[in-house]
């Protein structure tokens, strides 16, 4: 009587279902494609050649894990750089906004200055404003190249407004895990806070409370 054989993924275990036109299989939870063969059905590998399958199989795995690492990197990257150039659009701006404001007090009788100094307090916000911006941007990235990566997990939490009060137990290598009290702005990230939620940090190794989240 044949014996029912359950075929599974040679990626992560799981049960593998019906295969495709060309006799592959796709697995629905790794997405691994792969042509197993029943066991005891003489075809597969065997002794000497299931070492070399397997040692195959977990370069495969490897690449895909550092590709999948490398887009990630490079997509941060472009937003970063992106995030950088509207901040210094920004900046620009500001200090030219600012520039027309002083040439319009120098330029005007003292009573019509009035647009100058108003043109000149607005640039100079805005200015200060896009350096300030500026400064937060270089901090999180120094946070994202040099801090120890670590799990915060959500032990708490408070929304307000856009603001979210958090009460983590922060884990980090080689360091007993603390609780930190914190107050972020999380979006567009909101969806990913929630009791018990662990979320990805970057801590700064000299200052356990200043950190970035990994997303």
């Amino acid at each position: 009587m044949a014996e029912n054989v359950e075929l599974k993924c040679p990626g992560c275990g799981a049960p593998l279902g019906a295969p495709a036109a060309n006799g592959d299989h796709r697995c629905a939870y790794c997405g691994h494609t792969s042509r197993p063969r029943a066991p005891g059905s003489g075809s597969g590998p065997s002794g000497g050649d299931l070492g070399v399958w397997m040692a195959r199989l977990s370069r495969e795995q490897e690449k895909q894990r550092a590709g999948r690492a490398e887009v990630l990197a490079r997509e941060r990257a472009e937003a970063a750089s992106a995030q950088r150039n509207g901040l210094l659009f920004f900046t620009l701006f500001g200090a030219a906004f600012f520039a027309c404001g002083l040439v319009l007090c120098v330029s005007t009788p003292p009573a019509g200055r009035l647009r100058g100094v108003i043109f000149a307090v607005v640039g100079l916000a805005i200015t200060l404003l896009g350096i300030g911006s500026f400064r937060i941007e270089r901090k999180q990235r120094w946070l994202l190249e040099n801090g120890a990566r670590g799990r915060g997990t959500v032990l708490s939490y408070r929304k307000r407004g856009r603001k979210f009060d958090l009460v983590l137990r922060v884990e980090l290598p080689n360091r007993p895990p603390y609780e930190l009290k914190t107050t972020r702005y999380m979006d567009p990230h909101e969806d990913a806070v929630f009791a018990r939620a662990e979320l990805v940090m970057r801590v700064n190794p000299a200052k356990d409370d200043d950190f970035v989240f990994e997303w």
